[in-house]
């Protein structure tokens, strides 16, 4: 693995919840897919609603890392804590393709953990 794709995929991972609406029209693949933490099913239109209306919870992301699963498309994954009182803690993972000579995010999972045993 490169540290220098990691960085690179983490930045752009990121930069989802902060982009314009136009941004993300060239982050999000066509055939983007996602699955909520509760389940919930999202195509690309649906996702940049969400994300360009501002409807995403703060949160912190840590422990990054990156996996190859073929040439040009990587699972980035990474785990966040909301701000939020009580704190929920989820595991994400995304899936970005290399398509013309830019990433593009083609599948995002997020997957609430719960507390305690």
């Amino acid at each position: 693995m490169s540290e220098s794709l990691l960085v690179n995929l983490r930045e752009l991972e990121e930069r989802l919840f902060s982009a314009s609406a136009n941004e993300l029209e060239e982050l999000i693949a066509e055939d983007f897919t996602e699955i909520g933490s509760a389940g919930r099913f999202y195509d690309k239109a649906q996702a940049i609603s969400l994300l360009a209306g501002g409807r995403v919870t703060s949160f912190t992301a840590s422990n990054y890392s990156l996996r190859a699963l073929a040439p040009g498309l990587e699972l980035l994954s990474y785990q966040t804590c909301t701000e939020s009182i009580p704190p929920v803690t989820a595991l994400r993972n995304s899936v970005w393709r290399l398509q013309d000579g830019k990433w593009q995010i083609t599948f995002h999972q997020g997957t609430i953990l719960q507390a305690g045993p």
